[in-house]
């Protein structure tokens, strides 16, 4: 999971290309689904127009950059009548009431969660009148609107520590996720050539524990154990490789 003030600013890399397309400037959050649909795209080449990156097209969220497979997948926000949609409602979540069903104020949403392989909000961190920040479940929401979020009458037991929630573990990926991890890896000429480079910062497994430290030298093994993580995770190694 990624909180959604961690994605604003972050870099948007196409992995075919192997350049950085833009940079993320909002989420466009879809109250029916309750997923982010789009990521907004700063660029400052870019005069004309908003471009949008569905998050469909996100082959990677990691904790330095959104990977993505071409600068392709990369839209006209004005060709996709949803992207226009959303944009028209701005529902941003963050600075929304909170509200139960049977009408008793919560607090206010001061950040969320986004589920980094479907977009989903997984959560809301709600701070109270005291200043006080707890987690409720995503379940628990009834309406995501503009200015209020409407949620369910239980939700006052439901609210937990955010540092309990930080620390709630990933569901296993389903097989749709299992299967695009599986996929025959793609690169560009540049990004497999890495072997003798030096790794200019630590990288992780998803368990949080170091595969690679910094100062490594990368060695063909090194390689093949990241791939077998996934393209992601080689993406990511790929990054962090002194010049």
């Amino acid at each position: 999971m990624r909180q959604s003030q961690q994605l604003i600013g972050m870099p948007i890399i196409s992995i075919m290309d192997g350049k950085e397309i833009g940079k993320v400037k909002s989420l466009l959050v879809n109250p029916e689904s309750g997923k982010v649909e789009f990521l907004v795209i700063h660029n400052e080449r870019w005069t004309l127009g908003v471009k949008v990156l569905p998050f469909r097209q996100v082959q990677g969220l990691g904790d330095y950059a959104v990977m993505t497979e071409s600068e392709s997948a990369v839209i006209d926000l004005s060709e996709d009548t949803l992207a226009n949609e959303l944009k028209t409602k701005g529902v941003s979540i963050i600075g929304n009431r909170v509200i139960t069903a049977a009408g008793q104020f919560l607090g206010e949403v001061v950040e969320y969660y986004v589920n980094a392989e479907s977009g989903k909000v997984e959560g809301c961190v709600v701070e109270k009148e005291s200043n006080d920040q707890q987690v409720l479940n995503a379940e628990f929401i009834i309406t995501m609107g503009k200015e209020i979020l409407i949620v369910k009458k239980e939700s006052v037991e439901n609210l937990i520590n955010k540092s309990e929630f930080d620390h709630m573990s990933v569901p296993q990926a389903n097989q749709e996720e299992v299967d695009r991890v599986d996929k025959p890896l793609i690169f560009s000429k540049d990004t497999v050539n890495i072997t003798g480079k030096r790794v200019t910062a630590d990288v992780y497994d998803e368990n949080g524990d170091v595969i690679v430290p910094e100062g490594e030298v990368v060695t063909e093994d090194i390689v093949e154990r990241v791939k077998r993580i996934g393209r992601n995770k080689l993406v990511e190694l790929t990054l962090k490789i002194a010049e």
